[in-house]
């Protein structure tokens, strides 16, 4: 019996054509994928971008604003209230590192240094106005520039967005019906209405987008590696080879075969 397994693996080593495509070329085509795709998932990790916040005389009375942007900076908890008690969806990813400054002058300056990309404000009504600089853009624009800046730019601008028009929105419908304001069931939809999506985990770790392509190589080297198997078959079988007919009449088992 060892010596038919002998003699069938030193039968398959001689076809080096099929141990080219079964070990050679899934390490270069993994080397490959790596050099491709190595990179490919940072750039859609979300990382805090330095920006500025004007702490001016609209900031001081804009609370809701000071709130949320602190829970952007991992300043407060997750779970922050605006005016009135207006609560917003929980924050678990920081998107902020802020550095102070008293006027808008000041901010620019940060700005023109490179010390900060942008710089935050509040208006009158107590809604944020981000501005950034076109360094940040043309970063944010260019592919070999910061990787994961324009998904951070786009999170951030995104979240204010909806702090705006949050705040727009309870502002507007306090002034149509001042008694919404009293009652709690108001308050927990506005925060619930942030809250639109739901991140799920099916398993204990966190899964890759680019494994996929690996499990593919992986399964195109095993059903090349099935062609060793098919050659061994056949040279096992009397209808399949004319060495099968010669190994069926020796006195060797189908078990042991």
């Amino acid at each position: 019996m060892w010596t038919t397994f002998l003699v069938a693996l030193k039968a398959n080593l001689r076809n080096r054509q099929a141990l080219f495509w079964m070990i050679v070329f899934p390490i270069v085509l993994a080397t490959m994928f790596n050099g491709f795709f190595g990179g490919l998932s940072e750039g859609y990790e979300l990382k805090p971008i330095p920006m500025a916040v004007v702490e001016d005389s609209r900031w001081q009375q804009a609370d809701g604003a000071r709130t949320f942007v602190d829970a952007l900076s991992g300043e407060t908890a997750s779970s922050s209230e605006s005016l009135d008690g207006t609560a917003y969806a929980d924050i678990n990813q920081q998107l902020l590192t802020i550095t102070a400054a008293d006027t808008v002058r000041k901010a620019e300056q940060l700005l023109a240094d490179g010390t900060v990309r942008g710089y935050l404000a509040a208006d009158g009504n107590g809604r944020l106005a981000i501005t950034i600089s076109r360094e940040t853009v043309t970063a944010a624009n260019d592919t070999a520039g910061s990787v994961g800046l324009d998904i951070s730019l786009s999170a951030l601008r995104s979240a204010i967005d909806l702090y705006n028009r949050t705040d727009a929105v309870t502002r507007q419908t306090i002034a149509d019906n001042p008694q919404a304001a009293l009652s709690r069931n108001f308050w927990n939809s506005v925060g619930q209405s942030v809250d639109v999506t739901h991140e799920t985990t099916l398993t204990h770790f966190q899964p890759n987008a680019i494994a996929r392509y690996y499990y593919a190589l992986l399964a195109m080297s095993c059903m090349i590696a099935m062609g060793y198997s098919i050659s061994t078959v056949s040279t096992a079988q009397a209808n399949l080879s004319a060495l099968g007919i010669r190994r069926t009449v020796a006195p060797l088992s189908h078990a042991r075969q």
